[in-house]
């Protein structure tokens, strides 16, 4: 139940995608580490089988993609949005990056007041 209250806030999953694509570039550090014991090599072979269900950057993009639609459709200041008062969880969007990748979808698909508004509050935060 916790976990389906926490999904269905749209900031917690972006953030959630986000953070586990970084795992991808965790991964290939250790991909390319010289393992030379055989428990290195079970833990190599874990964490590739693992890398291929986690969320890539084409995800963190579509995961953008849609917060930027649901701004747009409800016109939702960006502010309120990076500040979490779009809904109840508390969450917010602390990171620099998040803002800025927002920023960066909200310009590749054209909507570039949006993509102001995300570029600038990247700066603030």
């Amino acid at each position: 139940n916790d976990v389906n209250k926490f999904l269905t806030n749209p900031i917690n999953e972006y953030i959630l995608v986000g953070r586990l694509a970084e795992w991808n570039k965790i991964n290939e550090l250790i991909a390319n580490m010289n393992s030379s014991r055989k428990n290195n090599d079970d833990f190599l072979l874990d964490v590739l089988f693992a890398r291929k269900l986690l969320p890539n950057d084409e995800d963190v993009t579509g995961a953008a993609y849609g917060l930027l639609r649901l701004q747009m459709t409800y016109q939702l200041d960006t502010l309120d949005m990076a500040d979490g008062r779009i809904v109840s969880s508390g969450w917010k969007i602390n990171s620099t990056q998040d803002c800025w990748q927002l920023g960066q979808q909200a310009y590749m698909i054209g909507q570039y007041d949006y993509a102001v508004s995300w570029l600038k509050e990247s700066l603030q935060r």
